[in-house]
């Protein structure tokens, strides 16, 4: 879309046909994001956005969630400019992966930026949504070193782990960006400074049909990395349930164990809050008021093993 009545009528038509909310891309000028922002407000969706750059300005105009977690860094250093451009104009069409970590590598926080960043985020309660799991920093901790997860991937997918795990060991050799210490750090740093600065957190996976990655579980992952950036597990825990439902704005109806709320949780064998390892110590599960016990869930996962194999 290149024009205020584009994106307008784009939010149109989506609300129309029922979504849930509108998410925009990086390449989307900020003045098309404040048209989608104020038409789809006017239905009562939430966005959620990629800016690059400006983020101060994308939060004061009412922006709902910023998307992808790596953003934060990128739209807050001392090269958000020319990281943007790289956008505007289609030259990062041209980059390999590797120039575009080799660029990133170069960013810096600029802190007075940044600091008033978070503070803004915070007054607007503009959520942040994150998928460090899905980081080429953090997969080999988890995806891709639990290989019982390999019964849930078809061949296709094998494969696509074993690019994966290759990937990793060029990345580790070469001494890549994302294998550094200094990207691990500043995830966690990231994360730490968001929950201090009170901006609202959202566990994410950036999970599609092309990624390498497990349902679910990734999401355990993900909780398990707030702890180590030094969140308590309840803080963990809050951007998995209370927080989204905040963000859909559907907090009548879910993100907390209420009456007349809809019955969809997760019953453990062992409490998260001292240890949220045991988020994976899973015992049953109400789903839309539906009981699934360990036995149902074991079922389905075998059947979904089963298929895999086809």
């Amino acid at each position: 879309m290149k024009t205020a009545d584009e994106a307008a009528r784009a939010v149109e038509s989506l609300a129309r046909a029922g979504v849930d909310h509108i998410k925009t891309e990086k390449r989307l000028a900020p003045e098309l994001l404040n048209v989608i922002i104020k038409a789809a407000h006017k239905h009562g969706l939430p966005v959620a956005a990629v800016p690059p750059a400006f983020l101060d300005d994308a939060s004061n105009a009412g922006l709902d969630c910023i998307e992808h977690f790596a953003e934060l860094h990128r739209a807050t250093s001392n090269k958000r400019e020319e990281y943007y451009a790289l956008y505007r104009d289609k030259t990062i069409d041209t980059m390999t992966v590797d120039e575009n970590y080799a660029f990133f590598e170069t960013m810096e926080i600029d802190q007075p930026y940044y600091k008033e960043t978070l503070r803004i985020m915070a007054r607007n309660k503009t959520f942040v949504c994150t998928n460090a799991a899905m980081f080429a920093t953090f997969s080999p901790d988890f995806e891709l070193a639990d290989t019982s997860r390999r019964r849930f991937n078809t061949k296709a997918e094998l494969a696509e782990v074993q690019k994966a795990i290759a990937e990793h060991e060029r990345q580790k050799q070469n001494a890549d960006y994302r294998g550094f210490a200094k990207s691990r750090e500043k995830t966690y740093r990231n994360i730490s400074d968001l929950q201090k600065a009170g901006v609202p957190l959202l566990t994410g996976t950036q999970l599609n049909p092309r990624s390498v990655g497990t349902p679910g579980a990734v999401l355990h992952d993900e909780l398990q990395i707030f702890v180590q950036a030094g969140l308590s597990p309840f803080q963990a825990l809050q951007a998995a349930t209370v927080n989204p439902a905040k963000f859909m704005k559907r907090e009548k109806d879910l993100g907390t164990i209420e009456e007349g709320k809809l019955a969809d949780l997760v019953l453990l064998d062992s409490n998260p809050l001292d240890d949220i390892a045991n988020i994976r110590r899973i015992n049953a599960v109400v789903a839309n008021g539906r009981l699934l016990t360990r036995d149902d869930l074991d079922g389905l996962l075998n059947k979904i093993a089963e298929r895999a194999k086809e």
